[in-house]
């Protein structure tokens, strides 16, 4: 008969980080490395949930997922299960790898971990990122045709560009151009002006990938434009009513349910509250005048929450409002996929409507110029 799998030993005192250090450290990009992709971390936690509900241990746990994936990946694990056999906890394990894992993943662990709901957190992680991988697929899906439309445009602008030279057998400047350019030199300096815009774009991407640019002032500007905004703070207010469900049902105080809670937003909007968040509660003030005190939080977001601890039941009720905030964000992102669709559909036109203008210009011109000879 199998003896019952033995949970791993609690963490000496020496290899956990201090109470007020955890969550930052958990937040931080640590260093410079590529994430963990949405696809392997929704099936990551899926593997993890059924796992800790199966009740194996999770040091076997990491040493099944070793097995396979990336190299980093595999890396990574093997390390996390000799860190967790060495007494560490998830929590810093998870922490502590390089920013591998995304913030919200890191502070929803230390959520499971300090309210012994790990194996429940992982397959809500495991449904979030589910939900992440689709929306991305959506998205891509609707705007792919218009990406294509928008880089056929500026191809068969370069090749009109390399045609005109080609043609153009007189002295001087053809009567047709493309705002002057015109043969291999017009290509050139059309090629660098293109080359340099796509090269701005992409390395932006990759600063926001690498976390070298900071995205949370930018996200307090973006938040306040009527429409986006909405958007991006239903995002963020899904994000926090999960976790102030799960960080609810303990035995946490309510400063660090808040620290949990707020944090997870990932966003400066609400963030930038977090201490006199703190300090009310530390006043003798309940949750909801905490909330209500910033002045950010939405009517519905208050009155749930303040009929939440009237009755007893924030947890019960933060998850129902969880609910409907995400069902508000899928429609917040097929709204951004058309919207960025149509945004690209305006840029071909507008190249479009350019070049037409610019040659019609130029023939009424050159009509001209034949007239008064």
């Amino acid at each position: 008969m199998n003896r019952p799998q033995q949970p791993p030993p609690p963490p000496p005192a020496s290899n956990r980080l201090p109470e007020g250090q955890r969550l930052r450290v958990s937040l931080s990009g640590l260093a410079m490395g590529s994430r963990i992709s949405a696809r392997r971390l929704a099936q990551f936690c899926h593997n993890l949930g059924n796992s800790l509900h199966a009740g194996i241990d999770i040091r076997r746990i990491l040493e099944t997922e070793s097995a396979s994936g990336a190299s980093r990946h595999r890396r990574l694990l093997k390390k996390m299960r000799d860190q967790i056999g060495d007494g560490v906890s998830l929590t810093e394990s998870f922490a502590q790898a390089g920013g591998y894992f995304p913030p919200l993943a890191c502070a929803m662990v230390e959520v499971g971990e300090n309210t012994g709901r790990l194996e429940r957190i992982f397959r809500r992680l495991a449904a979030y990122y589910d939900n992440v991988v689709k929306t991305q697929r959506d998205f891509i899906a609707g705007i792919a045709w218009p990406v294509f439309e928008l880089l056929l445009a500026i191809f068969v602008i370069g090749g009109f560009i390399l045609i005109l030279g080609m043609v153009w057998s007189g002295e001087g400047d053809p009567p047709i151009t493309f705002l002057g350019l015109y043969g291999t030199k017009g290509f050139i300096k059309y090629s660098l002006v293109v080359g340099s815009l796509l090269t701005i774009l992409i390395g932006l991407a990759v600063a926001i990938y690498y976390r070298v640019l900071k995205l949370e002032p930018i996200l307090r500007v973006l938040i306040l434009i009527p429409g986006l905004g909405k958007g991006l703070r239903t995002i963020a207010l899904s994000r926090l009513c999960w976790s102030l469900a799960m960080a609810s049902d303990s035995e946490m105080n309510p400063r660090r349910i808040l620290s949990l809670a707020v944090n997870t937003t990932q966003n400066g909007y609400y963030t930038q509250h977090l201490p006199d968040m703190q300090q009310a509660v530390q006043d003798g003030k309940s949750l909801l005048a905490a909330f209500q005190d910033t002045g950010c939080y939405p009517h519905d977001f208050l009155d749930v929450l303040s009929i939440g601890e009237r009755a007893g039941t924030v947890s019960e009720s933060m998850e129902t409002l969880a609910v409907q905030y995400d069902e508000k964000m899928q429609h917040y992102f097929k709204a951004l996929s058309a919207a960025g669709g149509f945004l690209v559909f305006l840029i071909v036109a507008g190249l479009l409507v350019v070049t037409i203008l610019t040659m019609a210009m130029q023939y009424i011109n050159m009509l001209n110029d034949a007239v008064n000879i």
